[in-house]
Parts: structure tokens; sequence; C-alpha cells
């Protein structure tokens, strides 16, 4: 018997299409005909995105190049949240840095923005553009090696966006388990903006609240430290959040 892999493009269409209770996409599309599937694709990817969001569930490494005197660096356009960093002063030894908010950083020392050295600390910095930076603390004083290399560099691991469905053997990039939950939200959206009575109405409410029901379970098991999928939490912190009642409503 086969592994299930999961649902690529053409089979989510599929599944949305049977939760419409359409056979096509005549409904469901701007130019009214049968297999015009750019609304269909859109929902599916608002679904990725909402859900990638949600649960930071899509991580890869980013190597940062440090160029010297330069305190804040540009950030992938898919760009969501930094989970662990590391600053290489030679190819086996490497400094786990510490990820900390410009808040934190007035209250720990008043020159972080011109203070040189090794990098001791990231932090995120939105306040240029409306697209994040990633800004270093001390700013380095030497501009490290070319890549790929990351000796003198910073090596990211980041939670970021999920790459757009487009072909039609694309799959998501998610856990496989999930990928139903993307077809539960791209039916409702769908169903929302296309409704035809109050019955409608309530089976897009229906269809959204199965897809957030599967974030709770989908966050559980991204963030299960015995798994170690909760790289910005020391271990000996794991008991402690569980003593706090807010804990409960995002675990």
């Amino acid at each position: 018997m086969a592994d299930f892999a999961g649902y690529n493009l053409t089979e989510l269409r599929s599944l949305v299409l049977r939760l419409l209770r359409a056979s096509d996409t005549t409904r469901y599309s701007a130019t009214a005909t049968a297999s015009d599937y750019d609304w269909v694709d859109n929902a599916l990817n608002n679904a990725q995105v909402e859900f990638v969001d949600l649960t930071e569930s899509v991580r890869s490494d980013y190597l940062l190049e440090l160029t010297a005197s330069q305190r804040t660096y540009s950030l992938p356009a898919n760009f969501l949240d930094v989970a662990s960093a590391y600053w290489y002063e030679a190819t086996d030894d490497y400094t786990n840095l510490r990820i900390i908010s410009t808040a934190e950083l007035d209250m720990h020392t008043t020159d972080w923005r011109t203070a040189t050295g090794d990098p001791e600390m990231v932090y995120i910095d939105g306040s240029e553009t409306m697209l994040k930076k990633l800004g270093v603390y001390k700013i380095p004083d030497a501009s490290g090696a070319s890549s790929p290399s990351v000796v003198g560099n910073i090596k990211l691991r980041i939670y970021r966006l999920s790459d757009a469905l487009s072909g039609v053997s694309d799959y998501p990039e998610i856990l496989r388990q999930y990928h139903r939950a993307l077809v539960y939200f791209a039916a409702a959206e769908l169903l929302e903006s296309q409704q035809e009575d109050s019955v409608e109405y309530k089976r897009s409410r229906d269809l959204y609240g199965r897809f957030y029901g599967m974030l709770k379970p989908a966050k559980k098991r991204i963030s299960d430290p015995a798994k170690g999928r909760r790289p910005r939490m020391e271990s000996h912190m794991w008991s402690n959040y569980s003593k706090f009642n807010w804990y409960d409503q995002y675990k």
C-alpha cells in the first residue's frame, strides 16, 4: 500500500469543488467557464498563507552576509520571524545569538545603535520600511566571507510564508496530514463570496470552523518539545509555561 503523499493542486481543486457541490468552476470563476481555476487557486493559496502564518510551520535556513559597519539587513520577502541565529567565527566555531527586541536593547545598553565588535544579539527592526529588517548588535567591524561560506556571517533559521501553489502537480509545503484544512478554508472563502442564501452562509461558517479547528493540533505538533519543534524556548522553560492559564489557549 502506497504512503499518503498529500494532495497536489489538481487534487485540492477537485476536493474544493466537491465541498462546493459543484461539478466545474462555472459559478466560481470570473469568466463563468467550466475550467477557470483562478478563484479556486487564489482561495487555496490564501488558505496556505493563513495556515502558515498562524502555525509558523514552514522554516528555512538563510545566510545573512555581514558587511562591516552595517547595522541592519534586508530579509526575504516571505519572512515571518526568526527562530534561531548563529554567528560563525569559523566554519566549525559558532555562537548562538540571543534574539531580542529593541525595547530590551534600550534597557540593556544605550549604545546599541553605534557599538561595534563581534555580533552578540539580533533583533527585528521594522522602522525603516514596510519590510522588516534584521538588526545586529554589535555592529560588525569586519565583513563576512562571500556566500556560500558561513565564516564571519550569521546563519538564520527563519519562519517564512510558503511558496504559492501554481503548477498542477505542486504540493503545499505544510505537513501532508493538514492539506485538507486548506480545502475547508478555500471552500469557505468561495462560498462566502458567492453565497446565494443563508444556508450557504452557514456552510461557509462551518467550513471556516473546521479549518481553524485543525490549527490547534497542528500548532501543538509543531511546537512539541519532545520532537525538538520549539526552537525559541530553552528546555528548562517548557514546564514553567504550563503553569500560566493563558498558555492553555495556544498550546
